[in-house]
């Protein structure tokens, strides 16, 4: 059942406007990119992490600004530290 917007709840893109941060960007891309390459829907890693679906998907969009907590919790579900998941693209790109 679809929930009924409010009349004057601002759109979605309004309320979790896209950050403009390089740091965001690099976690956004990485938390994307290590979990397709383990295989993982944004629900499997949210249990693992312990959050909701859709702040995965906001962590992914850059819509988010994650705590220390979930980001720890994202480095442990990667294998990755969290200085890791802040910087350029963790997963090595595959020769074509």
């Amino acid at each position: 059942m679809a929930r009924k917007k409010e009349p004057d709840q601002k759109p979605f893109a309004d309320r979790f406007p896209t950050r403009e941060s390089a740091i965001l960007e690099h976690l956004a891309s990485n938390v994307r990119e290590l979990r397709q390459e383990n295989g993982l829907s944004q629900e499997a890693l949210a249990t693992m992490v312990e959050v909701q679906q859709n702040e995965i998907s906001k962590i992914e969009n850059r819509r988010s600004n994650p705590t220390i907590l979930t980001l720890e919790r994202l480095a442990q579900a990667f294998g990755v530290t969290v200085p890791r998941l802040l910087q350029p693209s963790v997963v090595k790109k595959r020769k074509s």
